[in-house]
């Protein structure tokens, strides 16, 4: 579970805050699992590795033009950098935290993720991430949609491929997304109140 922090940008006070969390829900038993994520939104296994990932947007007092928003491969016990280290993190101090996988428009938000397993789409779709892309009160201009992440494994990491999926008019802020067992893409509109069904040539 994403624990987002409590703050723009601070060091927090309670170590479980900027985290994901692992829970055992039959013991109760909890321990944090990875750190230094501001507010990791969604989480989801790659359904051919197992391996987690996660969405992650950053702080915003910095400008329009940083920091990116992200998508972690997440390692137990792996720092991603919050507050302090963003983007390629290669600042002083930022020794031994890990740089995102795929990055996205600053202050985008980058929220809702899922991977493509379904037979609808082309095969090229398979095994694909799909992140929504809600859009900024910081900077009202940018796009909103879905984007894709094409992964390519790379020495225990992954190099990406970004590109838009389906952009959305202006006013529509998609939040939640997830692929149905039809294989369409249900995305929820946050402003709207409305659930959208994205399906590949006839309905």
């Amino acid at each position: 579970m994403g624990m987002g922090s409590t703050c723009d940008a601070c060091t927090e006070t309670d170590g479980r805050n900027a985290t994901i969390m692992r829970f055992n829900i039959e013991t109760g038993e909890k321990e944090i699992y990875a750190s230094g994520m501001r507010n990791p939104f969604d989480i989801a296994f790659h359904p051919i590795t197992g391996e987690l990932f996660a969405t992650d947007n950053g702080r915003d007092d910095l400008g329009l033009g940083a920091p990116q928003e992200e998508l972690n491969l997440i390692l137990q016990n792996g720092n991603y950098g919050f507050p302090n280290c963003w983007d390629a993190q290669d600042a002083p101090g930022c020794e031994g935290t890990i740089p995102a996988v795929a990055f996205f428009e600053p202050h985008s938000s980058a929220d809702g993720l899922d991977f493509y397993t379904g037979t609808q789409f082309p095969s090229e779709y398979q095994n694909n991430a799909f992140v929504g892309i809600f859009g900024s009160w910081l900077n009202p201009a940018l796009e909103t949609g879905v984007k894709r992440v094409i992964l390519t494994p790379q020495n225990g990491t992954y190099t990406s491929e970004v590109s838009w999926f389906v952009k959305f008019p202006k006013g529509v802020m998609p939040l939640p997304i997830q692929f149905g067992k039809d294989g369409a893409l249900y995305v929820g509109d946050y402003i709207n109140d409305a659930i959208y069904r994205i399906s590949y040539g006839v309905p």
